[in-house]
This record gives C-alpha cells, structure tokens and sequence, in this order.
C-alpha cells in the first residue's frame, strides 16, 4: 500500500493506495476507523483489475482539518478535491457506514465525477431506535467510564450481541467528536452553497 497526503482547500488527507496507477475505485470509511482496516479489501479490489484508493477523513489517520461547523457538504467537498486530484476520468465510489453519506453528498454535489455509488451499511431512509440515537448522542460525553464508552459503542453502531472490535474501541474519542457533532447539527438537511463554481 502507498500512503500519501493530499491537500484540499480546507483539509489535509490521507489516502492509501493499491498502485499509482489510475485508481478505479475510491472507498470512505465508516466513522469507527480509519483506511487501514480496508486494506485487504483495497488489494482484493487491485487484485481484480481495479485500483483502489481508500479517503481518511479529517481528523483520521494522518488527515487533518477542523471538525468545528463540519457538514456533509464540507466533508464530500474534501473527497471531490481528492478524486479531482488523483484522477481525470470517472470513478466508482463506495462509502462505508457513515462514508455512505459522504459518498452519497458527492453524488448530489458532482455526478460528473462518478462511474457509480456503492453504499455499504448504508442507513438513512430509516430513522435509527431511540435507544441508537441517544447513545449516538452520549458517544462524547467524556465523563463515560470504559465499560460505560463501550456499552455505548455497541448502543450507537452494533447489534446488542456483537463484542465491540478493540480498533474500534481505540478509536472511540474521534468517532464521537464527528458523530457528536453531525448529530448536534442535524446535518440531514440540505445547506444550499455553491461549491466549484456550480
């Protein structure tokens, strides 16, 4: 895998990369960790024919950039630059979890980029149980005991059976800064901004 940054207008971002070869397919993480754990999907995808680069959003990984006002719109803005980049041609673009709405704002924002979408756990047309939401919301709250943060987690983003992966787990304070912000904000209505000159 090649590691690189590239710089947006208001991000630094980390992408893994199977080649340096035109990339086929970029793929947005799940707000529970980074690119990384993508990896043998990203050489399974190489392996088939199709350059893969995987997009740590801010703050992830070695990217950067703030999370204060963060929108959707802000954060596909990061992935098109990216794309816009790395490629001239047409991609695939799959989004993960929480990268599915990312994935999907990119869509909205820049059909012309895109080949296709690829959604994965993607939620969204189903409002999330009462219970989902408000662990969601407590995901921040930094008062939570590690029992209790675990507990949480598996509230928020599993089944009530599953174990929450250690990985996961490590990465809990960053996934609950951005999910703490997108709930807070109510990020799922439009904000109309004109974005490239569109």
């Amino acid at each position: 895998m090649i590691f690189e940054l590239v710089e947006t207008t208001q991000a630094t971002l980390e992408v893994m990369r199977t080649s340096s070869g035109q990339p086929n397919i970029f793929i947005l993480p799940g707000g529970g960790g980074g690119i990384r754990d993508y990896a043998d999907l990203c050489q399974k995808l190489e392996d088939l024919g199709l350059s893969a680069v995987g997009i740590n959003p801010r703050t992830c990984g070695a990217s950067t950039g703030s999370l204060q006002g963060i929108t959707f719109q802000d954060l596909a803005t990061d992935v098109i630059e990216v794309i816009e980049n790395l490629t001239k041609r047409p991609v695939l673009l799959a989004g993960h979890a929480g990268g599915n709405r990312i994935a999907r704002m990119v869509a909205t924002l820049r059909p012309d980029l895109l080949s296709g979408v690829i959604l994965i756990a993607a939620g969204g047309k189903v409002p999330p149980e009462p219970d989902a939401w408000t662990a969601l919301g407590r995901l921040g709250d930094e008062t939570l005991t590690n029992t209790e943060r675990r507990k949480v987690i598996r509230t928020a983003l599993f089944s009530a059976n599953s174990e929450v992966p250690n990985a996961i787990f490590a990465q809990g304070r960053r996934v609950a800064r951005v999910c703490s912000s997108i709930r807070s904000r109510r990020h799922y209505r439009r904000r109309r901004r004109v974005v490239g000159g569109r």
